[in-house]
């Protein structure tokens, strides 16, 4: 027993770290916990598991059961086709790993004679510790796989431990359990290591292991297949790669048909699950979203502060060190990892929302944090003292730790930053101010602009606003009939100073509203007029803001949008600008 503990004494470790963790984000939660533990996205994800227990395709009653244990509406994951179906906007991958803790705390609520309930206390338990156990495997994976590929293990205890705690990963698994990235993060190590094993030592078994894995990343979300991109790097060398493609390609062994039946096995989940919701095997749930293959966001995904990798993750930058130092003893895996996070962003950040509406660290890059091991590997690589190693990793993780305990203190809503609110919140750890940075300008709405309106077309763009008598005037504007079925994004642009240097912008308020033919509100948000509440104290700040409609959800036909400042608090506007667009995803 003495010799087990100090030979497992660092996952011993470990697995207390993750205990310890779990414990008090539960207890951070407080009372509240229920709705922080299947949320946002993961709503979705999950309804797949009380709707098919049930045996209902239209989700009817896995939603009533979940809004009276949450005590909220549910999200719009559901959607009605043309022909009345319903059907779940969500991919299955998520359930699908979810499974064996579901059917297990389904069994428990049998034996203690508890109705099912999908969302019950101990379904929701299991769900929370099964994301928690998932992680905790994949570090050990990580560490396994590292050690393989560089054929050493010095340090790998440690970046693998850093890829989870200093990058988004562990913060988004323990306070976000129901969304995906954990999940892929989790597979892609398992993947990753049936490659490995494939490529060491050729046995089939680990080929068609590496082939149904793959097809489980796709059910998480397809574009989970880009992590093929980098299958030249973990090969290491061109003759390696041709050698492991030409045995799958040979016909006389039938590999490459095994392999193919393996990855359709759990892909196949995916068009029975369509037909059993609408009666169809394909069905394409993202109707609205898309792809804008451009480019123009491909730059800002890494360096940018509204979102930019290198920036809110800089363990990232010190990896970026290590392999432009390999480059020239490594040329080719490190040249094919290049052009790998090259292609991968391009995918990335070509989605409609390309900032995957921030909230710490880029979201959509979270799983590819799994690259960033590699490329920390190349950088400790570098040094042959560990404190030179240790010392110099202090910097990024404790940036990471100012930003996590930050988020978890809510000092800010989310990291979608402007460079003045990054710099400025940096070294803030006022928790007492709230609402002291807002989050503002969203993604535009997928499809294509049929029409632009000026709403300052005629009008005076400079006022002094909370002196005299000078209100500020609503802009109005009346949805044309032709256009009811598109989505109104209106943006808006002002630069602004405030009169009086004791006071601040707290209170004033841009309000967006949406009211229908009889007058009624039917759309309404009320956004900060700031995106720091001190800024333009004395100086011109400039200030951005966006706001979506969509009449053919709520019934908008006025949208009006004014400026409330019920304080009286004395400012200059200049340059007000308020452009709306009309915006068809429709064919």
């Amino acid at each position: 027993m003495i010799q087990f503990l100090r030979s497992h004494v660092r996952i011993l470790l470990l697995a207390s770290i993750f205990l310890l963790a779990g414990v008090l984000v539960l207890k951070s939660h407080g009372k509240h916990w229920r709705n922080e533990v299947i949320n946002s996205d993961g709503k979705g994800y999950y309804y797949f598991l009380p709707a098919l227990f049930q045996g209902e395709n239209d989700y009817r009653k896995t939603l009533q059961q979940e809004e009276q244990v949450m005590g909220k509406p549910p999200q719009n994951y559901i959607l009605k086709t043309e022909e009345g179906k319903h059907v779940n906007k969500c991919y299955p991958g998520v359930a699908i790993l979810q499974t064996p803790s579901f059917l297990v705390a389904c069994g428990m609520d049998f034996l203690l004679g508890n109705a099912f309930h999908g969302y019950s206390d101990t379904h929701l338990y299991f769900f929370f510790w099964t994301n928690v156990l998932l992680l905790f495997l994949a570090v050990l994976l990580l560490k396994s796989n590292l050690a393989n590929y560089f054929g050493q293990t010095r340090f790998t205890w440690l970046i693998a431990f850093l890829t989870v705690f200093a990058t988004n990963i562990g913060y988004q698994a323990f306070f976000y359990p129901a969304l995906s990235h954990q999940y892929t993060f989790f597979l892609v190590n398992v993947w990753m290591y049936y490659f490995l094993k494939w490529k060491n030592e050729g046995k089939t078994s680990s080929l068609l292991w590496f082939a149904g894995v793959s097809g489980v990343l796709f059910l998480v979300r397809p574009t989970n297949l880009l992590f093929f991109l980098i299958l030249p790097f973990l090969a290491k060398d061109w003759k390696t790669l041709k050698a492991l493609f030409t045995d799958l390609f040979a016909l006389r062994n039938g590999k490459l048909v095994k392999a193919c039946v393996a990855f359709l096995i759990p892909v196949s989940v995916l068009p029975l699950l369509t037909y059993w919701q609408t009666g169809h095997f394909l069905y394409w749930s993202y109707q609205g979203e898309g792809f804008i293959f451009n480019g123009s966001h491909w730059l800002a995904t890494w360096i940018s502060y509204r979102c930019g990798i290198l920036l809110h993750t800089p363990l990232v930058l010190f990896g970026m060190v290590g392999i432009f130092a390999f480059w020239r003893r490594e040329t080719f895996p490190i040249s094919m990892l290049l052009i790998a996070l090259g292609c991968i962003t391009f995918v990335l950040s070509s989605w409609w929302c390309w900032d995957y509406q921030l909230f710490f660290g880029h979201r959509g890059f979270t799983e590819y944090q799994v690259i960033t091991a590699f490329l920390l590997m190349y950088f400790v690589r570098l040094f042959r003292r560990s404190w030179v190693v240790y010392g110099l990793l202090v910097l990024p993780v404790g940036y990471m730790a100012i930003r996590t305990y930050q988020k978890i203190a809510n000092s800010y809503p989310v990291q979608k930053f402007t460079a003045v609110t990054y710099w400025k919140s940096l070294f803030d750890f006022d928790t007492q101010t709230k609402e002291k940075y807002v989050v503002l300008t969203n993604c535009q709405p997928y499809g294509k602009i049929l029409a632009t309106y000026d709403l300052m077309k005629g009008k005076e763009r400079y006022r002094k606003v909370g002196v005299g008598s000078d209100p500020w005037t609503e802009l109005v504007f009346e949805i044309p009939t032709a256009y009811q079925h598109c989505r109104f994004y209106l943006e808006i642009h002002a630069n602004k100073k405030l009169m009086q240097a004791t006071t601040d912008w707290k209170g004033v308020s841009l309000i967006f509203q949406g009211t229908s033919r009889s007058g009624e509100i039917v759309h309404y948000a009320g956004c900060p007029f700031y995106n720091y509440y001190r800024e333009g104290t004395g100086k011109w700040a400039g200030f951005d803001i966006a706001e979506e409609y969509n009449p053919a959800e709520d019934g908008t036909e006025k949208i009006t949008v004014f400026i409330w400042n019920p304080e009286n608090k004395a400012f200059e506007i200049d340059d007000f600008r308020a452009t709306i667009k009309a915006i068809t995803s429709k064919k």
